[in-house]
């Protein structure tokens, strides 16, 4: 086995690759849109027409494919008008065009209003914001097969304050998180000595969240600006969010601590859904939209930093890079209600989100006793396989690494403090008598090459270090 130093960034980053636009463009973590000085392809009537109608295309592939639209007592609206200007103001019934709101706007953690007859009159920039959601509201239900059961409150913000917001509602929590987990991640040797984590995640700020979903006050916030194909495909992914929401709550505090990957894991479910829609949209679009899409998701991703550490990059990016995989399986093995009902029953590992199967058999991890600790605990949870790949990667090979962990059956973790040290004690259960023995193979290579380190047991294996 070679040290990773040798053998470059671990393969699982380099696999997760492609999701780094993804996760900078579909708003995973962070950030607010920065001026790129141009605009790509401006959407006015024509490039609205042009939605509307491949909306119309792929509701119709689905009729002359001899499919039910997949939307449970609802009669989609399929419109093949083209205008050739965003109207005033624009009427409509079953559920309502969203309530729009331009700045300067209050927020609220209030429901959205009730199913009533909404008018959406034009928000200031000239972009008609209710208009371009009612026309993408019948392909989200038809993909979901939920009907919107109200209105989707719209808030459009200029750059400000719609920073302010995304921060308040995306990137503090995010830094929170990292902060809470940065010295278990230490100790395990996941991240280097001197890193602050959470000034790692807002370097991912690279600014290119155009619109956003605020799963607490139950809003889709819209920056002012013009409506593009990338604008446009980043609506459909955060209302397709919108959607589910109304229908399985996706605020769910007890799913975001980072003493496990539950987070990750319920992540996965709701980004890899919305992308999966998305994805579809935009493959509808001219080829010219689909161009400016890619043009744009290019020029975002040529904006990362280049130094990130690894578990930034793959923590924050694996809901993107894996979830929409996972939600390609649940549809093919039970359509929408296989989905339904895993927002009512969401996965809780990783390991589940890379092995969908698993999932789908109500294969959990096995029954594991947190270790015992040398002092008061300050932290117990669970890393999970993810983690446990990018512990390993570090040092070993990232293929041996991988291979190893794709092995996990549970493991839990404690820490204490040592004084001015803080230890780990990481428990580790393999799934089968093959797995023992390759992880105890890749736990004594990680340890000889990590300072301090030290492994015992094999049923389950038990990892101690303080940093």
């Amino acid at each position: 086995m070679r040290p990773q130093s040798q053998v470059g960034r671990p393969r699982l980053v380099r696999f997760l690759g492609l999701a780094i636009a993804a996760l900078l463009t579909a708003n995973g973590v962070v950030v607010a849109e920065q001026a790129s000085g141009r605009d790509l392809i401006t959407l006015g009537g024509d490039g609205l027409g042009n939605a509307r109608e491949a909306i119309a295309r792929l509701l119709e592939d689905n009729k002359n494919s001899g499919q039910q639209p997949q939307v449970a007592g609802a009669v989609l609206e399929q419109s093949t008008t083209t205008t050739t200007a965003a109207p005033e103001t624009t009427t409509t019934n079953a559920p309502p065009a969203p309530v729009v709101t331009p700045e300067p706007s209050t927020t609220s953690s209030a429901p959205p209003a009730a199913a009533t007859p909404t008018t959406a009159k034009k928000a200031a920039g000239g972009t008609d914001w209710g208009h371009v959601a009612e026309t993408i509201r019948p392909y989200i239900e038809k993909e979901t097969g939920l009907p919107f059961t109200g209105a989707v409150k719209v808030t459009v913000l200029d750059g400000g304050a719609f920073t302010g917001r995304l921060d308040a509602a995306r990137l503090n929590p995010a830094m929170d998180r990292a902060r809470r987990a940065e010295a278990t991640l230490k100790a395990l040797g996941v991240i280097e000595p001197g890193i602050n984590l959470a000034d790692q995640v807002k370097r991912l700020s690279t600014g290119s969240v155009s619109t956003f979903y605020d799963v607490k006050a139950n809003e889709l916030v819209v920056k002012n600006g013009p409506l593009t194909p990338f604008v446009l495909k980043s609506i459909v992914h955060e209302l397709a969010r919108a959607d589910y929401d109304q229908h399985f709550e996706l605020d769910r505090p007890n799913l975001v601590a980072p003493d496990d990957e539950t987070g990750v894991a319920f992540d996965s479910l709701v980004e890899g859904t919305a992308k999966r829609i998305e994805t579809r949209f935009v493959s509808a679009l001219p080829d010219a939209d689909k161009k400016s899409v890619q043009t744009e998701e290019q020029r975002i991703a040529g904006q990362l930093p280049k130094d990130l550490p690894d578990y930034v990059l793959v923590q924050y990016a694996f809901p993107f890079g894996a979830g929409p995989k996972f939600a390609d399986t649940l549809m093919s093995n039970g359509g929408p209600a296989k989905v339904n009902a895993a927002f009512q029953a969401p996965p809780t590992t990783t390991e589940q989100i890379i092995h969908p199967e698993k999932f789908l058999a109500g294969e959990g991890p096995k029954a594991l006793a947190d270790p015992t600790a040398d002092g008061p605990v300050i932290r117990s949870g669970s890393l999970g396989q993810l983690v446990l790949t990018m512990m390993l990667a570090q040092v070993l090979d990232s293929g041996d690494a991988e291979s190893a962990a794709d092995g996990w059956g549970a493991d839990r973790y404690v820490a204490w403090q040592n004084g001015g040290q803080t230890c780990v004690r990481l428990s580790i259960q393999m799934d089968t008598p093959d797995k023992v023995t390759e992880m105890s193979g890749a736990l004594a290579d990680w340890a000889k090459d990590t300072p301090g380190a030290t492994v015992q047991g094999a049923g389950p294996f038990i990892v101690t270090r303080c940093v």
